[in-house]
């Protein structure tokens, strides 16, 4: 992984000041908000489903089956 870190250094190196931030402001905003997307999905026989799905008397949200 330290690895890779450096090697897009060395390559950010080569470019001027605007454009060396503004990848690595969207290198960091990427990193951040991935992993955030998905987290609300209910599981339910093996199966996912976005959060709002209705089975029967449950709807999936926050990641959890809740009766309505």
């Amino acid at each position: 992984m330290k690895k890779t870190f450096n090697s897009i250094y060395v390559q950010l190196s080569k470019y001027s000041g605007g454009l060396k931030y503004f990848v690595y402001l969207l290198i960091f905003t990427t990193l951040i908000i991935s992993p955030s997307l998905g987290i609300a999905d209910c599981f339910y026989n093996g199966l996912t489903y976005p959060e709002g799905s209705i089975i029967g008397n449950l709807i999936c949200s926050n990641g959890q089956w809740i009766p309505r």
